[in-house]
């Protein structure tokens, strides 16, 4: 019996409901008792002792008791794989559709309850066929990760579909088939980078990614101990080789060109393989020692500026502007600061809704990484929040020592009439320039997350 009114038996089933991956099975409730009050309560188990309903709440917790009296009705939720035959399932559907009509405030939950006996009665002759279908889809790139993961979810939805368990041998057999060959493909292809004693960082972080996404799927921990140990045979070729190519690229040189390179190196391995303080400290000290190495070498420059490299026109011209110049760290967007910016004439006061052109000089502290996207960025701040943002179209970098003139045109002439601008104490509104970048291609209809890399500049506004 899966319906019990009181005096009769009350089995103890259990509902079971697929999570998001669709492959984990998780125990909600065993029955739903319906109180005469229209309200009601998921149990995980439930007994009658005398006049008295004895249960616990799903979820767990102590022993709680009902009088007989005020139930109403006890409806058993379907257990999975369980082989019922056709007057249960109809059996329970005529009860949930006698008590809807008399509890039409339970609706949700009788609802639940349908939905899970109703599903026994529907066709699942074509699972299989499903089941094989997405097998030969996994099978032309095992090592796709996104498919992996998208042939998993669609597997466990089938596992959902088949309330009988008829498919469950097929359905097992599938997903350990698949876990199998992604994770013994994608081993392979991890070893592969073990032998490489010369891979740049980024080698190394695909690498890294290629682990992580093995361990996401489980293996047997076998196998997981191999990915350990592959990885950490990765990263100390990674580590060992790019420390000693940024300290004898720079010691070969010794120019500003190569020391921004090498500076560049130095901040991957910092960012993405230092995982400690000391190892932190270890690039700390190799860059130092560079930056004095480049002071003998290099005299013009000077580092001073958060490492970015001064020479003595970009001095003059700061000198020119001290008096006027203000440098503004925004709060309100993502920075990454490693460039320098400034008008290399005084910004002169111009019109808030008009075309505002500015020379500016970018200087980067450490060479730009391949297939980044730079563009100048102005904006002026709304007194009650949010911005008027214009970007010039992507900057075609040419940079020497790490410098580069780019004039820059803004056009606010389309601004709404009734923006209210933010105002400095002493009244005045003013445009903010600044360098950001972006990582990703732009694509479209797709919103771009642009990163500050350097402080802004203001230039007055009317």
């Amino acid at each position: 019996m899966v319906v019990a009114m009181f005096g009769k038996r009350i089995s103890r089933l259990k509902c079971l409901c697929i999570l998001s991956m669709g492959m984990t099975l998780h125990v909600l409730a065993a029955e739903l008792i319906i109180l005469k009050d229209n309200s009601s309560i998921w149990a995980a188990s439930v007994r009658k002792e005398g006049d008295q309903l004895v249960f616990v709440r799903d979820g767990g917790g102590d022993e709680e008791r009902l009088e007989q009296n005020s139930v109403d009705m006890v409806i058993s939720a379907v257990v999975r794989g369980r082989n019922y035959s056709a007057a249960e399932i109809t059996s329970a559907l005529d009860a949930i559709e006698q008590v809807s009509r008399r509890r039409g405030k339970l609706r949700k939950q009788l609802n639940m309850l349908r939905g899970e006996w109703s599903g026994l009665q529907k066709d699942t002759s074509g699972l299989e066929q499903e089941i094989g279908e997405l097998l030969n889809r996994f099978a032309r790139n095992p090592a796709d990760t996104a498919l992996f993961k998208d042939v998993k979810i669609s597997i466990g939805m089938i596992q959902f579909k088949d309330m009988r368990g008829i498919y469950k041998e097929q359905i097992n057999s599938a997903l350990a088939r698949i876990q199998k060959e992604y994770c013994a493909t994608n081993m392979e292809r991890l070893a592969g980078y073990t032998n490489v004693t010369t891979a740049s960082v980024a080698q190394f972080v695909a690498a890294r990614q290629i682990a992580d996404d093995v361990a996401a799927a489980k293996p047997p921990a076998a196998d997981l101990a191999r990915v350990n140990e592959m990885i950490e045979k990765c990263w100390t070729n990674a580590w060992k080789y790019n420390g000693s190519r940024a300290w004898d690229s720079f010691q070969n040189a010794k120019t500003m060109q190569a020391y921004l390179d090498s500076a560049r190196t130095l901040f991957d391995l910092k960012q993405h393989m230092a995982g400690n303080d000391q190892q932190k400290s270890v690039i700390d000290d190799l860059q130092n020692k560079m930056r004095a190495a480049l002071a003998k070498s290099s005299p013009d420059y000077s580092l001073e500026m958060k490492g970015v490299p001064l020479n003595g026109a970009d001095r003059d011209v700061l000198n020119r502007l001290r008096r006027r110049l203000t440098l503004i760290t925004l709060a309100s967007i993502p920075f990454e600061e490693h460039s320098f910016i400034f008008p290399t004439t005084t910004p002169a006061g111009a019109s808030m809704r008009s075309v505002i052109h500015v020379p500016v000089r970018i200087i980067f502290a450490r060479t730009p990484p391949p297939g980044r996207t730079y563009c100048l960025q102005a904006m002026i701040l709304g007194n009650s929040g949010g911005a008027v943002v214009r970007r010039t179209k992507p900057l075609n970098l040419v940079l020497k020592d790490g410098h580069m003139d780019a004039g820059a045109t803004f056009d606010f002439t389309t601004m709404e009439r009734d923006f209210s601008p933010q105002r400095q104490r002493d009244g005045q509104a003013c445009v903010l320039v600044l360098l950001v970048f972006n990582d990703k291609p732009e694509r479209a209809g797709a919103e771009s997350i642009w990163t500050a890399a350097s402080v802004a500049f203001p230039i007055p506004v009317l």
